[in-house]
């Protein structure tokens, strides 16, 4: 079979630089600060995977440079989502028509909150007899303890002095970790990949589609330069147990094994596909020290 090339994007992020990497057997509709999706058929039967890139609203201006390949500099929304008909066989549609997928990518990146995004996905899906398996994650500019909390002048104030070191000491550790917001909705759990193992931070939650009033599962993570965040489509039979099992193996030793979602499908349109963000450096620095 024949490799599909993985796409790349570097994404300055406030302190950091994050760099993006998509796998796919296939041709995968993306769509890149709000352009129109690639790669979308008129309509498809039995569901595709769709990854979308861009900043929420009332993130800051994208970074100087090319206009055309520019990302924000404060807020990133990533989203890999599989979108497919009612497999209950109780909804309204059949198939996917294109205008639903640019209607799907337009509220989850037009939404402030990513939960809230992720909710009105949810009402789209179960009036429209769909079902949306989505991995949000979104990069913010600033920590958790930066947000709503007292500044150092402040805390130093008020505080006794024998905390003041403490306080030095936990500000420098948070300048080293990137924190991110994660929601998840029915694909496989959020793999994270620091220091050589592998941890599930979030479950897995159920597709949205299925109920009304359903809501998604969101929790951030706090993460350090070098590891990495990687989401993916489901892996079917006969592949699915033993080769997800030999990825996580492969991501704990090394760069990760890829090829089950590299090897070329027989379609035009994806059937697997992966999103592997790795907290690279701090931005503005060349390079890492060992």
């Amino acid at each position: 079979m024949t490799s599909i090339p993985e796409i790349f994007r570097e994404i300055p992020c406030g302190r950091f630089v994050y760099d993006l990497r998509v796998h796919a057997n296939s041709s995968l509709p993306i769509s890149i600060d709000g352009a129109p999706l690639s790669s979308l058929p008129p309509e498809v039967g039995e569901g595709f995977p769709v990854v979308l890139i861009a900043r929420p609203p009332d993130a800051a201006a994208p970074v100087p440079g090319d206009e055309n390949d520019a990302l924000p500099s404060e807020r990133v929304r990533l989203a890999l989502l599989w979108i497919a008909p009612d497999l209950r066989g109780e909804g309204q549609q059949s198939a996917v028509p294109a205008e639903i997928v640019e209607q799907v990518g337009k509220m989850l990146m037009d939404v402030h909150a990513v939960s809230s995004a992720i909710e009105e996905l949810g009402e789209l899906a179960t009036s429209r007899g769909l079902q949306i398996q989505a991995s949000v994650i979104e990069l913010a500019a600033g920590g958790v303890g930066e947000a709503g909390g007292l500044d150092d002048e402040t805390l130093e104030r008020i505080l006794p002095k024998r905390f003041h070191a403490a306080l030095a000491e936990e500000r420098a550790r948070e300048a080293t970790l990137a924190y991110v917001q994660v929601c998840t909705a029915g694909l496989p759990p959020l793999v994270h990949v620091h220091s050589g193992g592998i941890i599930f931070p979030i479950r897995s939650w159920v597709p949205a589609g299925l109920y009304p009033d359903w809501q998604p599962l969101c929790q951030s993570i706090e993460c350090e330069v070098g590891d990495r965040l990687i989401v993916h489509t489901e892996l079917k039979a006969p592949v699915a147990a033993a080769g997800l099992k030999q990825f996580h193996q492969s991501l704990q030793s090394g760069e990760g094994d890829w090829s089950l979602f590299q090897e070329a499908g027989d379609g035009a349109i994806a059937t697997r596909a992966a999103l592997e963000l790795r907290i690279v450096l701090p931005a503005g620095q060349d390079d890492v020290g060992e």
